[in-house]
């Protein structure tokens, strides 16, 4: 009856309810390990987990992990069964050789991607409120690399190129890209075909999916233009205003890290896709777009090719809803003589309509891209036009501050 009489009797109990909550724990951790196995996820601590410990994300098990919600940095180099898919050797190598052309003299300098360092302007951090999902380092710009601008172009250039450079140069890298390098105007020889393709189709246009297939892989497995955030693509008759569509995209404010596009279908012009988007195109093209779908066949107009096979790896459509910001449509010659007058609104008749067109300045100047302007005169009037009262009343202020 004395105290440790009672404790030796209390002992075996007290052992017993251990083992039997020892042996539950491991029941249900094994019953976890199996739930987990069959299902086919894992709990991994997200990227998140420094500031804030035991948050969880599950990720599919033998598939691609994306850590709270980006894409790893590392991109699959193409090697192995993929680089047979290419068209010829210079490829292959992914761009790291001159091709033909410059091995026989015609571009013998390497042409790396044109990176702007510039002052950023104001209208990228214009009209953000404290809401915005924009990275507030974004803004401060510099030598940040968030747009990259490209085209494709003949050989030799189309009449526009002086003007597309000019206006590139606002973008904060650029490049162009054709079968033979000219590094004097940032050309890029990497295609090593005639340029020259055959016009056909559903909608009578170029075939050109084979020489663009090139452009975009070779971006894809380059670092330094790769590490850009956005891409847009121009046609040679667009006409782009880079730091209206920088400014956009920020308002937007879509991850980049998404396989993010604007539009449906994404616009032939000005196609803009993000890094998400080129990442995923790099690693899977081959395997679901071109070999599981048979893209190439299917879609022999680069800008379908692009749109189908980035849908097909999971983009979505980020345009904004809240703006017009493309103009896309024909204006007769005597349109741009109004606009030579610094006439706004510009009016004019088209064929077949019972209402005159009128375009007006202050509507236009903000939007990102107009096509199309198929010669430097047409491309140099519209660019003049929508800056002219801008640029009279800046010159006005700076005057005034002057005096």
């Amino acid at each position: 009856g004395g105290p440790m009489e009672v404790q030796r009797e209390r002992f075996p109990a007290l052992v017993g309810s251990v083992f039997i909550l020892a042996l539950l724990i491991v029941v249900a951790y094994q019953q976890q390990i199996s739930l987990a196995s069959s299902s086919g996820y894992v709990s991994v601590e997200t990227a998140e987990a420094g500031e804030a410990r035991g948050t969880m994300e599950n990720i599919p098990m033998g598939g691609e992990a994306f850590i709270g919600g980006k894409e790893p940095k590392k991109r699959k180099e193409v090697t192995g069964e993929e680089n047979k898919e290419l068209t010829d050797d210079e490829f292959e190598k992914r761009g790291t050789e001159n091709t033909p052309e410059e091995k026989e003299g015609t571009g013998t300098e390497s042409t790396g991607p044109q990176i702007e360092e510039k002052e950023q302007t104001k209208t990228s951090g214009e009209s953000l409120g404290e809401d915005s999902k924009v990275d507030q380092n974004e803004q401060k710009g510099g030598d940040e690399k968030f747009l990259f601008c490209y085209a494709v172009v003949m050989n030799p250039p189309e009449p526009t190129i002086d003007l597309v450079l000019d206006y590139m140069s606002e973008c904060d890298g650029h490049m162009l890209f054709s079968n033979v390098s000219q590094p004097e105007k940032g050309i890029k020889g990497i295609i090593n075909a005639d340029m020259r393709v055959p016009v056909g189709g559903e909608w009578s246009s170029a075939l050109n999916t084979p020489h663009f297939w090139k452009v975009w892989r070779y971006m894809a497995s380059d670092p330094e233009i790769s590490s850009f955030k956005w891409f847009v693509k121009v046609d040679m008759d667009t006409l782009l205003q880079p730091r209206h569509l920088a400014r956009l995209i920020r308002l937007v404010g879509v991850d980049y890290h998404r396989n993010s596009v604007w539009g449906d279908p994404i616009p032939g012009p000005m196609e803009l896709f993000s890094q998400g988007s080129l990442s995923k195109f790099g690693q899977k093209h081959i395997e679901i777009c071109d070999k599981q779908m048979d893209m190439l066949t299917k879609w022999p107009q680069e800008d379908m090719y692009i749109f189908m096979c980035l849908r097909a790896l999971g983009s979505s459509n980020d345009e904004p809803r809240f703006e017009e910001w493309r103009f896309n449509g024909e204006i007769p010659d005597e349109g741009f003589r109004a606009m030579e007058r610094q006439e706004s609104p510009v009016c004019y008749e088209m064929p077949g309509e019972p209402e005159k067109r009128c375009l007006d300045r202050d509507h236009l100047r903000p939007m990102v891209g107009f096509h199309p302007l198929k010669s430097t005169y047409k491309m140099e009037t519209m660019r003049n036009w929508l800056a002219y009262e801008q640029e009279k009343q800046e010159g006005k202020t700076k005057n005034q501050n002057e005096a």
